[in-house]
Order: C-alpha cells, then sequence, then structure tokens
C-alpha cells in the first residue's frame, strides 16, 4: 500500500537516473517535491503515468487497486491509495491443476464404476 504522485492522464516521465557510478544525472530539467527532512526538497525521477500499474505488474507480478479518497473532514481533498498484491495463486499451478482434473474426468467417463 503506498501514495506517489500519480498523473494518469499523460504517460510515465522518467525525469532522472544514475550513471554506471551510481551519480545522478537529469534527463529532464530538475523538479523538487517537499520533504519533511531536507529543506532542499526530494528530486523527482519519475513522473508516473498512465501505464503505473503496468509497470508494477512486470516489475513483480503484482496487481495493483486504485482507491481515491475524498474526505474534507480529515483536510483529504483528494487522493490515490495504490494497493499492490500478489496473486492467490500461480496462474501456472492453476492451469497444471485444471488439466490434471480435465484428465481424470476423461478418463473416469471412459472407465465404467461398478
Amino acid at each position: 500500500m503506498f501514495t506517489v504522485p500519480w498523473y494518469p492522464y499523460q504517460k510515465t516521465l522518467i525525469r532522472a537516473q544514475t550513471d554506471d557510478k551510481g551519480n545522478v544525472e537529469s534527463i529532464e530539467d530538475p523538479i523538487y517535491h517537499g520533504n519533511p527532512v531536507d529543506s532542499d526538497g526530494a528530486l523527482v525521477i519519475t513522473d508516473w503515468g498512465d501505464d503505473l500499474c503496468d509497470t508494477i505488474y512486470a516489475a513483480a507480478g503484482m496487481t495493483t487497486t486504485i482507491i481515491e479518497i475524498h474526505d474534507m473532514s480529515m483536510g483529504i481533498e483528494s487522493i490515490e491509495v495504490f494497493i499492490s498484491r500478489k496473486p492467490d495463486h500461480d496462474l501456472q499451478s492453476l492451469t497444471v491443476g485444471w488439466r490434471q482434473r480435465e484428465n481424470r474426468e476423461a478418463h473416469s467417463s471412459r472407465t465404467p464404476h461398478p
């Protein structure tokens, strides 16, 4: 479960990356978010866009649900909360199980029951 600045109506934009020596190099003009532990702010590395959930799935095999919260009584005008989950079952193992049942049913239909 996490929150992140998200721009669902644009493509993801990589703003900075690290080079082979671990130094940060800007690809776009630097932008900084507020940071409570550093008055200089936090360098924005990625502006996440419409493919964020697909990126999580490709990188971690997790599906992501987005919940949008509006609750002015708590001072929340609008925020998206991302909840990523691992699948309950391995898809291949589900397919193997289905095939085993199918084979058993096919075999049992050919074999008379006493």
